[in-house]
């Protein structure tokens, strides 16, 4: 049955277990008492079906968070939902963990010159200019004033050498 127990903890659940929604957590809960819960007592508490109740107990127990008797009838627990709570959270940050010097590394290996500065356009037609290894904001107003002043004059360049060609053209012609 979904109450704001279940959603909270549906909250606390869904970073770990992303593949798991709502009723995964609705069913868990119910196994979360001393005793093991037949899969017809969870279909009970809960009001899902039955097809639904056994294939999310089938997948509780797979991902480590349910355990199954083995006699029969069969019963099923959450045996220690706090420390299996604890470390399935170490384990996703130490993915995390892991995830993050492997993409460092991957953008150290992308970046074969780190004093690039590239203008980027955003939303509303406003620039900025950022250093592209950092992907810092660049705000140092002399660096912009160079960069401005360098802009210029290679603009000026162009200029001169267009009028040069068409100098060069119209004596052709």
């Amino acid at each position: 049955m979904v109450n704001a127990e279940a959603i909270q903890a549906y909250e606390f659940f869904r970073h770990l277990y992303p593949d798991f929604g709502l009723n995964h957590v609705i069913v868990y809960k119910c196994l979360w008492g001393i005793e093991p819960v037949s899969g017809e007592k969870v279909i009970q508490e809960t009001g899902l079906s039955r097809s639904c109740v056994y294939g999310i107990l089938k997948e509780l127990v797979a991902a480590g968070l349910v355990k199954k008797t083995r006699a029969k009838p069969f019963g099923y627990y959450a045996d220690h939902p706090m420390e299996t709570y604890y470390r399935f959270e170490k384990k996703v940050n130490a993915k995390l963990l892991q995830g993050r010097e492997r993409l460092k590394k991957l953008m150290e290996q992308n970046v074969e010159r780190s004093d690039e500065k590239y203008l980027v356009r955003l939303d509303g037609n406003e620039a900025r200019f950022i250093h592209l290894h950092t992907r810092h904001r660049m705000d140092d107003r002399m660096e912009l004033l160079q960069i401005k002043k360098g802009i210029e004059n290679h603009l000026a360049e162009k200029e001169t050498k267009k009028l040069k060609a068409w100098q060069v053209v119209g004596r052709n012609h």
